[in-house]
């Protein structure tokens, strides 16, 4: 494999916090709807097993959003792991600052 260079791995990070930025978007707004799902299966005695079928469905959207955006992550946090000494190992306590501050 070619060897990127600090830029090019920052650059290519850079993108891919962007998508993570996205997904999350996405999460947030496919939660909103798993949870009008949990409400309308809680207004029902007995909910129709179409509904139920809805509320796994739209579980495994979320669920598979969270895998891409824990992916993206590893692959940001492996790539500031380079080989230690290099500019990108120092990089490496900026990046996990900048990555913390997000999940608050």
């Amino acid at each position: 494999p070619t060897t990127m260079t600090p830029a090019q791995i920052a650059q290519t990070n850079a993108i891919k916090q962007q998508q993570i930025d996205v997904l999350r978007g996405f999460v947030r707004a496919e939660e909103t709807k798993l949870a009008s799902l949990h409400q309308q299966v809680e207004k029902h005695y007995d909910p129709p097993d179409t509904l139920y079928e809805q509320l796994q469905a739209q579980q495994r959207k979320v669920d598979g959003l969270k895998e891409k955006i824990a992916q993206a992550e590893s692959e940001i946090a492996n790539s500031a792991n380079a080989e230690p000494g290099s500019p990108t190992a120092l990089r490496r306590g900026s990046v996990q600052a900048s990555n913390s501050s997000l999940m608050g």
